[in-house]
């Protein structure tokens, strides 16, 4: 018998009784060694199988919890890490495009659920208690998304049809790509463009078509990529350049004090119940959207310029609920 099927043999011995004698083990071995039955043990204990010995009794036992239990899948993982990988594929199955990852990450799922189902656990159920409710998730054009991971990964240029939504025309780009981001159920794609000769952030659902050049892709460090793209607020670049301060009353503080708006932001309590919320920004289009949704529950105390974007914003708004 070879080593591993030596070792199979002993993992089901363990698994079936839980306790072994070292002289049964030999025997359901071939009759080898004691050492041999030893060495044995040993791999299975870096394995992660929880194996001791009880001088008292002259036995070898394996012990684990529902919860404990580990499996082989080339690298060691416990019941809760396998829940945890098929809970993660669950959500991802849920961004867009789902076809895409459901495709590539399915066999591994399948794979999972079968090694739970070796230990007798109820899979399906967890699954169904896990619920994906993507919302204002946008389409992305067919294989856009698989054109811009592999120029991702093999890091060569871009040649591109962009649509920009704010000016309502197209142009052509050639885009060195950096990252891809998935921001609030939508992907974008961090990337040096050619043309403006600087970082830009595109929505994926903005690009009609794509292709990969031969050209190699320029590289811009991380640092640099966070410096410019992440300092601002949401999905926007730039550098942040105000501070937004916004205070919530009472009600609405129940909510906005557990919530992270920018990583560097500063909350303090004031005197009424309400909140103080200051962050960075750069560009306000989203932050305005994102103070709205708060209605009359918020107020914009500074800069100044932001105060009169959302009064002008909930003053249009108003006048379309207006009777003669």
């Amino acid at each position: 018998m070879n080593r591993r099927a030596s070792l199979e043999l002993l993992r089901d011995l363990f698994n079936k009784r839980g306790r072994l004698r070292m002289e049964s083990m030999q025997d359901q071995l071939g009759g080898v060694s004691r050492s041999t039955v030893k060495r044995a043990i040993q791999e299975l204990r870096e394995d992660g199988y929880a194996i001791s010995y009880h001088p008292g009794e002259k036995d070898y036992r394996y012990t684990s919890s529902p919860f404990e239990q580990s499996y082989r899948v080339g690298f060691q993982l416990t019941d809760k890490e396998l829940y945890a990988l098929l809970s993660l594929h669950h959500l991802v199955a849920n961004l867009e495009p789902a076809s895409l990852i459901r495709d590539r990450v399915g066999p591994i799922r399948r794979k999972l659920e079968q090694l739970l189902a070796a230990g007798k656990k109820k899979t399906a159920i967890m699954l169904e208690r896990v619920r994906i409710i993507p919302i204002a998730s946008r389409t992305i054009a067919e294989g856009v998304f698989q054109t811009l991971g592999s120029a991702l990964l093999e890091r060569k240029q871009l040649r591109c049809a962009y649509y920009q939504r704010e000016e309502g025309v197209s142009s052509r780009r050639i885009l060195s790509p950096q990252r891809l981001v998935h921001y609030r159920d939508n992907w974008y794609l961090d990337a040096w463009c050619h043309q403006r000769k600087a970082l830009r952030t595109f929505a994926l659902e903005c690009i009609s078509e794509a292709r990969i050049s031969a050209d190699k892709a320029t590289d811009i460090d991380e640092q640099r990529l966070d410096a410019e793209l992440g300092e601002g607020y949401g999905i926007f670049a730039g550098k942040a350049t105000e501070q937004a301060v916004l205070r919530f009353d009472a009600y609405r503080s129940r909510w906005v004090r557990k919530e992270q708006w920018h990583p560097r932001q500063s909350i303090k309590k004031i005197k009424d119940g309400g909140v103080e919320l200051t962050l960075p920004y750069s560009r306000p289009q989203e932050l305005v959207m994102d103070i709205l949704r708060h209605g009359s529950h918020v107020q914009v105390i500074a800069p100044d310029d932001l105060r009169r974007k959302v009064a002008d914003e909930l003053v249009k708004a108003a006048s379309k609920y207006q009777t003669a």
